[in-house]
């Protein structure tokens, strides 16, 4: 009989152990996604802070380029027949700046408020944003590759439409920022260029030929202009427009952005959209005059040798005039020299103290003093003689016949001091001729800071929202002759 081996049953797993497998199987699943996007969102967020840097690199090469090229010397008073140009730099524009906003008073960390006592104010803000609100504008000339830009067909060649490119070796640049949007609570604004050819080769007789006379008169015709043509203009009194020349823009009224109607030429103040009127936002061109968007700071300082470094209470950190703190309670001065805000020095009530070079408001006899209501407005220009032989009386100050009395800086005569007229400057000796002949007391206008500049520095900060990095460069210039 043959033997038969004994049939085993084979035996199924359980629902528990199907269940642990299948629990097992989810988590070693999950642990793999997670680790993909883990891996992923570090690769995400290298990209981005990749991009961010490349944009800022970008950006401050752009500006350093522009930069070096600057076509004036950085100290008043230059001739405006030596057709230099011009640098003028603001501190505290902030023209349209959605946030609530007082002029004069600069409420970044970067700009130290101090009460009377010489404590910090309590008002100051606490975030990652710097200053939105400063401006450059000045003539450079390129030192490598041609400024390039466009200019409608009717200007060049009495053409109906079209657009011809033009190129130039000066140009009259302008960099501001300008407020997009809110995002995560935090207001994100676009840093804007636009470079105006300077090409006064298109004028005919002192203006450009196919512009009718009072065609561009008209600030709403003006701006529309500015928007569709990179060529710097200014407006003629009879209404022609003209083609600057470098000479022409050492003379504010002629500069892009200011009002060239009233003395002493303010720069454009509004709070339309569209800042300053000229930012390329619609049409066929927009977004051309963009630098780099994300930005939450465009600060501009300047080098002010008399500005102190402090020790601070701790005895530990140095502190220069714009850290918070700085002026309160030091321990001492250790040096000299720093880049500072323009006007760094106003104390919480709105009043300014002279400490260095640029700690005060901008000199009374150069207007900007008195640039409405709420005070001054800190601005750095390189000015110009013109003003001193132009035959119009910029201070309004009279004789003892009550004559004004005009261009007395120039006159060849040891004139008296002038006499306050009606907008309250307050002069030293007034009515009495001392001194010398055509001395610095008898010019009818001055720099607002008349003093060299030395250096500047500009400080861009980004921020990229969709993880959290924020970025910065800085960006110093060197107005030291060799």
């Amino acid at each position: 009989m043959a033997h038969r081996r004994p049939h085993r049953q084979s035996r199924g797993f359980t629902l528990v152990e199907l269940m642990s497998a299948a629990t097992i199987g989810i988590i070693i699943l999950l642990g793999m996604v997670e680790a993909f996007r883990s891996i992923a969102g570090a690769v995400s967020d290298g990209r981005s802070n990749v991009e961010l840097s490349t944009s800022l690199r970008l950006a401050s090469t752009r500006l350093r380029a522009d930069l070096e090229g600057i076509t004036v010397p950085a100290r008043p008073l230059p001739d405006a027949g030596a057709a230099m140009g011009y640098i003028e730099l603001h501190e505290d524009v902030d023209f349209n700046n959605p946030l609530p906003y007082s002029p004069g008073i600069d409420t970044d960390k970067s700009f130290q408020i101090i009460n009377n006592a010489g404590n910090i104010a309590p008002n100051l803000n606490d975030s990652i944003t710097g200053d939105l609100d400063d401006c450059i504008m000045f003539t450079t000339r390129s030192l490598s590759e041609p400024f390039g830009g466009r200019v409608e067909n009717r200007v060049v060649n009495n053409a109906n439409y079209g657009y011809t490119r033009l190129e130039s070796a000066h140009a009259e640049v302008i960099y501001w920022l300008q407020y997009e949007n809110t995002v995560k609570g935090i207001p994100l604004y676009t840093l804007r260029r636009r470079a105006l050819l300077i090409r006064p080769d298109l004028n005919v007789n002192g203006a450009l030929p196919n512009i009718p006379a009072g065609q561009i008169a008209l600030p709403a015709n003006y701006l529309t202009f500015l928007n569709e043509n990179d060529l710097s203009v200014s407006v003629l009194p009879n209404g022609r427009l003209r083609a600057n020349s470098l000479a022409d823009l050492s003379i504010r009224r002629n500069r892009v952005a200011h009002d060239w109607t009233t003395w002493p030429n303010h720069i454009v103040r509004t709070n339309i959209p569209n800042y300053f009127g000229i930012a390329m936002s619609n049409g066929y061109f927009a977004g051309e005059d963009i630098v780099i968007d994300n930005v939450i700071g465009f600060d501009m300082r300047v080098y002010d040798p008399r500005a102190s470094i402090q020790v601070d209470p701790t005895g530990v950190h140095t502190q220069i005039p714009t850290d918070p703190g700085h002026g309160a309670g030091n321990n001492g001065t250790l040096g000299l020299g720093a880049f500072v805000d323009l006007g760094y020095a106003m104390n919480a009530a709105g009043t300014y103290n002279t400490v260095s070079f640029f700690s005060s408001a901008p000199h009374p006899k150069s207007f900007m003093f008195f640039n409405g209501p709420n005070g001054p407005v800190p601005v750095y220009d390189t000015w110009t003689n013109y003003y001193e032989r132009d035959g119009i009386n910029q201070d309004g100050d009279v004789d003892g016949n009550n004559n004004p009395v005009i261009d007395e800086g120039t006159d060849g005569i040891d004139n008296a001091n002038d006499v306050p007229p009606q907008n309250t400057i307050t002069y030293p000796n007034p009515g009495v001729a001392i001194n010398a002949v055509d001395d610095v007391l008898e010019r009818e206008t001055s720099a607002p800071y008349p003093f060299a500049l030395r250096g500047m520095q500009l400080v861009i900060r980004c921020f990229d929202a969709s993880n959290n990095q924020t970025r910065q460069v800085t960006v110093t210039h060197d107005f030291t002759p060799e």
